[in-house]
């Protein structure tokens, strides 16, 4: 395992695991997915844009890593369940997934129409049910066990009057990872989930360009900076790892304290 250029921890060794990270093509997503195929493991990306994921791959590359991409549309069952199982026929095994695939738009609450409700809990929260009952059949049917970590948000604690589509699905992911805790415990798998507070990814990048929006941002992280990708990774491979091989159910702050505040 070769340490991370940049990081100044070494992360848990994945030699011999297969990994599947879900939106992978861009953000915390392409951090994680470099994270863990930087510490051994076998790395495939499922992201709807195709290309997008094939200049990812392309990136990696020039660093040393060999990572694989699916184009897949998460929120659709007959894709996800295609690329589980394509996945564990090429690696001989599935072992971690990140649902990481996210969409974020702020709206005015008596604005947003159906239209954006739908993309907004299919993204975040149908796609986390798809993934994770997808690649629990198998590990399941393997019984080594296995890890899902899930992408959830530190406005599962606090939100704002345009995040409210946002909030609520990730709020279910919360909820969503504690049941499935519950449900696949039995079967060797943990599930838990991280909640990023402000990272600044393509994601969101142009909210936070407002300089009052970015300023206010600070005042209300007590660690006085905005979070990075990389400070989310560290998180996720620790969640992922046997490191955390008695925890599971529970959701990790990544927010630089913000939610004490609160």
């Amino acid at each position: 395992m070769s340490p991370v250029p940049g990081v100044p921890v070494r992360d848990p060794d994945f030699t011999g695991r297969s990994v599947v990270v879900t939106g992978g093509a861009s953000g915390i997503g392409h951090e994680c997915a470099r994270r863990f195929a930087f510490a051994g493991a076998a790395v495939t990306i499922l992201d709807i844009d195709a290309a997008t994921a094939g200049r990812a791959v392309e990136g990696l590359a020039r660093e040393g890593l060999s990572v694989a991409a699916l184009g897949c549309d998460v929120s659709k069952a007959d894709e996800v369940r295609e690329a589980m199982a394509e996945i564990e026929a090429r690696t001989g095994r599935l072992d971690v997934l990140y649902n990481n695939a996210s969409v974020f738009a702020a709206a005015d609450f008596l604005e947003a129409d159906e239209a954006l409700f739908d993309r907004t809990m299919s993204v975040n929260l149908k796609s986390v049910f798809l993934c994770s009952q997808a690649f629990g059949r198998i590990v399941r049917a393997s019984g080594h066990g296995g890890a899902i970590v899930n992408a959830a948000s530190v406005g599962v604690s606090y939100t704002t009057p345009d995040t409210v589509l946002y909030a609520t699905a990730k709020g279910g992911v919360q909820s969503m990872t504690r049941a499935m805790a519950l449900a696949l415990g039995p079967h060797g798998i943990r599930v838990n989930a991280v909640a990023p507070g402000t990272v600044v990814t393509e994601m969101v990048r142009e909210r936070f360009e407002d300089p009052v929006r970015r300023a206010r941002a600070l005042d209300r992280t007590p660690l006085g900076r905005l979070g990075e990708p990389g400070d989310v990774a560290g998180a996720v491979l620790f969640l992922a790892s046997d490191n955390a091989a008695y925890v599971t159910g529970a959701t990790l702050f990544i927010d630089g304290g913000r939610t004490g505040l609160y």
